[in-house]
């Protein structure tokens, strides 16, 4: 996840507007996130338009309010905020550094712009039912 605190990073959305306080973001094209963790369908928010499906092209957007915000979603405690999903996401780092993960690998990003497309699907294995 990238930080979202005002000094560090901006993240403009077209669909969501005003962003709230987040202290990370995270991009999944898969239906789990974190050891399982559904970020895009139960608690309720099943009226939210778009449906997650890997093989759409649509990078699903959601945020993170804090750490014990990741602890309450993985035992269901708590409500996913959904962003939004788009076929490309920009992530603006103006100054400084941020923590930054992509598949587990973590690092230190410096000013960027970061831009996120769906290229190249590949095939998957899934639960049925």
């Amino acid at each position: 996840p990238l930080s979202t605190r005002p000094s560090k990073a901006v993240v403009s959305t077209q669909s969501t507007g005003e962003l709230p306080e987040l202290e990370g973001i995270v991009l999944l094209n898969i239906g789990s996130w974190s050891s399982g963790c559904d970020l895009w369908a139960g608690s309720g928010l099943e009226d939210l338009p778009g449906k997650q499906s890997p093989s759409d092209g649509m990078i699903e957007v959601c945020g993170l309010y804090s750490s014990l915000h990741v602890g309450r979603l993985q035992v269901a405690l708590a409500d996913p905020c959904r962003l939004g999903q788009a076929k490309t996401v920009r992530i603006v780092v103006k100054s400084g550094f941020v923590p930054a993960q992509c598949d587990g690998e973590p690092w230190e990003q410096s000013p960027c712009i970061v831009t996120v497309t769906a290229h190249s699907p590949a095939l998957i294995m899934t639960k049925s039912g």
